[in-house]
């Protein structure tokens, strides 16, 4: 269950991404941030694919995909010069540090 509502989760937040990039289309970034936002989603889908096979890997893939989206967001921001809203980067951090978290400790259990 944990890695279908992940897998699920990282597919809204890759379309918030998708957000951003259409967003700022005049920016040369915007092309890339489409397409991470595409691979981002077959990367959390794939992830629900393998994980009764392959249940290490498919949680270590949705945490990377959780860092993943958060560094692209991070990056477009700051490429934008965006602040606002206010506090909503500082937010993400540890909401994403939160995440990720949660996934090492479903590994450990």
């Amino acid at each position: 269950f944990f890695i279908a509502y992940s897998a699920v989760i990282l597919s809204f937040l890759s379309g918030v991404l998708w957000g951003n990039g259409i967003d700022h289309y005049y920016h040369r970034l915007s092309r890339n941030i489409l397409v991470l936002s595409n691979l981002f989603v077959l990367l959390a889908w794939g992830a629900l694919l393998q994980g009764n096979t392959h249940y290490i890997a498919a949680i270590l893939l949705l945490a990377t995909g959780y860092a993943a989206v958060w560094y692209a967001e991070k990056l477009i921001r700051n490429v934008e010069l965006e602040v606002d809203p206010k506090g909503y980067q500082g937010m993400r951090n540890k909401l994403t540090c939160g995440v990720i978290l949660m996934h090492g400790l479903v590994l450990i259990a």
